[in-house]
């Protein structure tokens, strides 16, 4: 699981990752974040322009992802 993604998320960063290693676990697709394919740049790419679309996507997937990782990865920092 990429720390990056945990840093991201606490910040209340929009994220869009890959469907790779543990990051499924972490970010869920349109709850948390957008998972695009692996190798797939057109994925990746549709994710991105999706969500500078929408402000109202960006504003509930962050609000959601730092919801996720305040009960799910708390440490004293947050």
């Amino acid at each position: 699981m990429p720390n990056v993604l945990l840093e991201a998320m606490a910040r209340g960063v929009p994220v869009v990752a890959t469907r790779v290693g543990g990051v499924p676990e972490l970010v869920i697709h349109g709850e948390t974040g957008l998972l695009a394919e692996p190798g797939n740049a057109e994925s990746v790419a549709a994710s991105l322009c999706q969500l500078l679309g929408s402000g109202e996507l960006r504003s509930r997937l962050s609000e959601a992802a730092l919801r996720r990782v305040r009960q799910e990865h708390a440490c004293d920092v947050w």
